[in-house]
């Protein structure tokens, strides 16, 4: 016997409220494993500007801080301590770098100190190293030569121990911490000669000084840490700035009095150009810029500021 259409038919039917049934269970299934809508995360972006000293420190600070807090983003300038306290003051950065010291820091300067309402948080100590060609003979001067040679009253590498060939003369742009530094322990009274080429950062200074087998320069201990600590692990890392430069610089570091500005010269305070670096913000810092300076001043922090400056806790 022949089968009915209609059970044809009657089974099709069945089969398709089965198949409708199953893609309604299915599609709202979907719907109940979408996770849902949620808010993307705000971006914060903190400004830093100022001491080029800082810069290879401050790089490492901020991507460290932004690996663990990842909506927080920086932007680090330059441009010398005075320019970064003056954009601190006109409200066009959060924090500045700074080696400056204020008419009430004496000599270092460790403790945190305001200059108007700005407070002035000291993390690292800082100290110039005094730099020349790897070919020039010369290790030692003292503060006296030193002077002599940045008035031009000392014109050949000759007079203090070195080649018959004219001493060149480098320094920093005004407003630099460093400058300031250098004038104020080593100049006094006195000018630097008209003919020292101003130079407008550390890095610069260290790149000219390398090329110029005649030259001499000053320059934060930060972009020569391998050549002061070269088996302290610890400055393994970059040790120019904030576009890596080299491990060890194509320099030669020079001592000042018999001493170089290595870390426990700088715990001591017996090297004598030696400076504090600051984060200065424009009032009592909070939220983020409050943790931020936490961290820097926290055992993780202050591990990153041993590889290129001496710490304070």
């Amino acid at each position: 016997m022949k089968s009915q259409p209609k059970n044809r038919i009657g089974f099709g039917l069945h089969t398709f409220r089965l198949l409708l049934l199953g893609s309604i269970v299915s599609a709202t299934s979907l719907v109940a494993c979408q996770p849902p809508d949620v808010a993307p995360s705000k971006t914060t972006v903190i400004r830093i500007a100022g001491a080029t000293a800082m810069q290879p420190v401050l790089y490492d600070l901020t991507t460290a801080f932004t690996r663990q807090h990842p909506t927080i983003l920086f932007e680090v300038a330059g441009g010398g301590s005075t320019i970064g306290e003056e954009r601190l003051a006109a409200g066009q950065i959060d924090l500045a770098a700074s080696t400056l010291l204020s008419p009430t820091v004496p000599n270092t300067g460790l403790q945190e100190r305001s200059s108007s309402s700005a407070i002035r948080t000291p993390i690292g100590i800082d100290g110039l190293t005094l730099i020349v060609h790897p070919s020039n003979p010369i290790e030692n001067l003292t503060t006296e030569q030193l002077q002599a040679l940045y008035r031009g009253n000392i014109l050949t590498w000759a007079e203090v121990g070195g080649s018959l060939t004219e001493v060149l003369l480098t320094s920093r742009e005004d407003g630099s911490g460093s400058r300031q530094l250098f004038e104020t322990r080593i100049m006094g009274k006195d000018r630097v000669s008209l003919t020292a080429v101003v130079m407008p950062s550390n890095a610069d200074t260290v790149a000219y000084v390398a090329k110029h087998p005649d030259a001499i320069g000053y320059v934060s201990r930060a972009y020569v840490t391998p050549l002061l600590d070269p088996t302290d692990q610890r400055n393994q890392s970059p040790a120019g700035s904030a576009q890596n430069a080299p491990d060890t610089p194509a320099v030669k570091v020079v001592a000042l009095d018999g001493q170089l500005p290595t870390q426990p010269a700088l715990q001591s305070q017996s090297y004598p150009l030696l400076q504090p670096i600051y984060l200065v913000s424009p009032t009592r810092p909070t939220g983020w810029l409050q943790q931020f300076i936490d961290f820097a001043l926290s055992p993780a922090g202050q591990a990153i500021v041993g590889r290129y400056h001496a710490r304070v806790r």
